[in-house]
């Protein structure tokens, strides 16, 4: 089984908790909150190549 669903669906999931946390950051002005939020859209864009692949494997099985 490939790994490449999973972990082309991580990306998304960190970079909507990254948003999330920012925007309790500007609610809360925590800065716990900043960290997560820098800390999951730097996981979010390093796992943005696997989503990349992805969308083009799916898109290209779906043209075939």
């Amino acid at each position: 089984m490939s790994q490449l669903p999973l972990r082309g669906g991580i990306a998304p999931l960190f970079i909507a908790l990254g948003l999330g946390a920012g925007v309790l950051d500007l609610q809360l002005d925590r800065p716990v909150f900043f960290w997560l939020s820098l800390l999951s859209l730097a996981l979010g864009l390093a796992f943005a190549r696997d989503t990349s692949q992805l969308l083009a494997n799916t898109f290209k099985d779906s043209d075939a």
